[in-house]
């Protein structure tokens, strides 16, 4: 018999919790006369923390940092609709996502954790995803 909607399990998603980033430094310095605009973080951003399933992030797309860190791991940066800088860590699943939606700076992205799916022996289960972008430009 098909599952109805009225029998599927209801699932509620929750913000993810961020692990802020190493590195912080005072900075009292304020800026130059006449300089506006957005500045950089003064240390690491935060990165999400998944441990949970039905967790996401939504923010505008910032871009892509590619080959960091000692696993050579991509490193996806957003502002949240609070104006917070904060990066998602990527994976072999999620890279492969974001590659099929080619997101572009600008694009709203949301990046919702599914849980772990199977792994093979002696390796880690691979962190599940899914990848939702809102096209700046339509």
């Amino acid at each position: 018999m098909a599952e109805t909607k009225k029998d599927a399990k209801k699932i509620t998603w929750t913000p993810v919790e961020f692990i802020e980033g190493a590195g912080a430094i005072a900075d009292e310095s304020g800026l130059p006369p006449g300089v506006t605009g957005e500045e950089a973080p003064s240390s690491l951003t935060p990165t999400a923390d998944w441990t949970k399933p039905f967790q996401y992030v939504t923010g505008e797309y910032l871009g892509v940092q590619l080959n960091v860190g000692p696993n050579k791991s991509r490193l996806y940066n957003l502002r949240t609709p609070d104006r917070k800088v904060v990066s998602v860590w990527g994976s072999r699943v999620l890279d492969n996502r974001v590659d099929l939606m080619n997101p572009h700076p600008g694009d709203t992205i949301t990046f919702g954790f599914l849980g772990e799916g199977k792994g093979k022996t002696g390796q880690n289960p691979p962190k599940m995803f899914k990848v939702v972008v809102d096209r700046a430009s339509k």
